[in-house]
């Protein structure tokens, strides 16, 4: 009986932290999505023009009463020119450090050194004796 009481009570304590990190999350992304409108002089009305949405809608993602989806998340980053983990309030940098040319140039330039450390490896794995099975 304790031990379902224990493993109830890490339940409960879980979904309270879920639920905490889901408000906090919630409340930075109002907050940004508002500052970076108001940073760039738009209404709300313009913004959602862009988003093909209701400016009622749009002010609801504002004040927490509407959740936003993935989808107007990434057209609101694209929008601004950041990336979604800034308006979702997980980083504080506001430029886009991963759009598609740079991740294209990391990702490439990694490659290239994981090839060159497997071909160095590989050339001293050959340049090694091999020892005699007796």
């Amino acid at each position: 009986m304790t031990k379902k009481t224990t493993l109830s009570q890490q339940s409960e304590n879980a979904d309270v932290t879920a639920k905490y990190d889901k408000a906090v999350i919630q409340s930075s992304t109002c907050l940004r999505i508002k500052q970076l409108r108001k940073k760039n002089k738009l209404s709300q009305k313009n913004l959602a023009e862009f988003l093909g949405c209701t400016q009622q809608n749009y002010s609801r993602y504002e004040t927490g009463e509407l959740e936003m989806s993935l989808s107007v998340l990434e057209k609101l980053a694209f929008f601004y020119e950041t990336s979604t983990d800034y308006i979702l309030g997980l980083t504080d940098y506001t430029d886009a450090r991963w759009n598609d040319e740079s991740f294209i140039r990391i990702a490439t330039s990694k490659v290239e050194e994981l090839k060159m450390k497997a071909m160095a490896d590989g050339m001293k794995k050959a340049g090694r004796p091999r020892k005699n099975k007796e």
